[in-house]
């Protein structure tokens, strides 16, 4: 069981290292968002990606699909459809991510 995430919204497994990526809707340091690391045999994150609010995740042939901007609001406080996707690479044993988009 992983510690120390907040408000997670999404999980990908990397099933030839079993390295678990999570969004975490308000995670980071300034909580707005991140995708965070769980290595196997780990139960804290190390490390994380900054994407703004993201949602849902995938990871396809070592690359994360991201979708992000999933919750901003109008001036008025309701939901807006401006969703974007970002697409990362994982390197290494997954220990660190670089966003491509």
């Amino acid at each position: 069981m992983a510690k120390g995430l907040i408000s997670a919204t999404g999980l990908a497994v990397d099933r030839l290292t079993g390295t678990i990526a999570v969004t975490e809707l308000f995670g980071g340091p300034q909580g707005t968002g991140r995708v965070a690391l769980i290595l196997p045999r780990t139960s804290t994150p190390v490390t994380g990606l900054a994407v703004t609010s993201p949602a849902a995740i995938e990871l396809r042939d070592g690359a994360l699909y991201v979708a992000r901007n999933a919750f901003v609001l109008s001036p008025e406080g309701a939901p807006q459809p401006v969703g974007t996707l970002t697409v990362a690479t994982l390197k290494g044993l997954g220990a660190r991510m670089t966003a491509v988009d």
